[in-house]
């Protein structure tokens, strides 16, 4: 019976301090979805639109990469030199919380397309048609952000540091869990090399 009473008094208590929650904090939360909702409304149009027109840089394709694989968003930076029809693509997590390296684009949640962490040191070249058979367009990074990621690649093609770096970048690097964050990430790349390339 104690135990009923108890939690009786928790709920009471708990139901109380839900009541308590002012007009202001309703009014943010409010605004908060409101805003949310905008985004994602003003996201819907412009990916619409984007669709009807050929894959580009920037586009992000997501792919089955099976139970459980990690990173199934990759999107295409550039077309290979030589070849038009190849294109490089890096990986694109989503997620707000993600570290960010020195060889990382942040995409910020206040932009349209964000949040996203773009990878650039974990990308592969595919041929656009495997692309668009096995993986489905479903977003898109803005060009300022692709921009970016080419200059990393620069940098990291001649084997100097991008520029710009946050120090907290910097370190970054060498964190464990970034470590095995990597790792992951290149997993997945390996996964769908094999996919995408046979």
């Amino acid at each position: 019976m104690g135990c009923l009473v108890l939690g009786t008094v928790l709920r009471t208590k708990y139901n109380e301090k839900r009541r308590c929650t002012t007009n202001a904090q309703k009014k943010r939360l409010r605004e908060l979805i409101d805003k949310a909702v905008e985004k994602s409304e003003s996201f819907d149009v412009a990916f619409a639109a984007r669709r009807t027109l050929p894959p580009k840089a920037g586009d992000s394709f997501s792919f089955n990469l099976g139970e459980g694989a990690m990173y199934p968003f990759w999107v295409l930076i550039s077309q290979h030199p030589d070849d038009s029809e190849i294109w490089y693509l890096v990986p694109d997590d989503g997620f707000s919380t993600s570290p960010v390296g020195s060889s990382d684009v942040e995409v910020p949640e206040t932009d349209l397309c964000g949040p996203a962490v773009i990878r650039a040191n974990c990308g592969l070249w595919a041929k656009l048609e495997s692309i668009n058979a096995k993986g489905q367009r479903s977003s898109f990074i803005p060009d300022e952000y692709i921009n970016q990621v080419r200059k990393v690649l620069a940098c990291l093609a001649k084997g100097v540091k991008p520029k710009n770096i946050k120090p907290e970048q910097e370190e970054c690097d060498y964190d464990p869990d970034y470590e095995d964050l990597i790792d992951e990430i290149n997993v997945a790349r390996t996964a769908l090399d094999k996919m995408l390339n046979g």
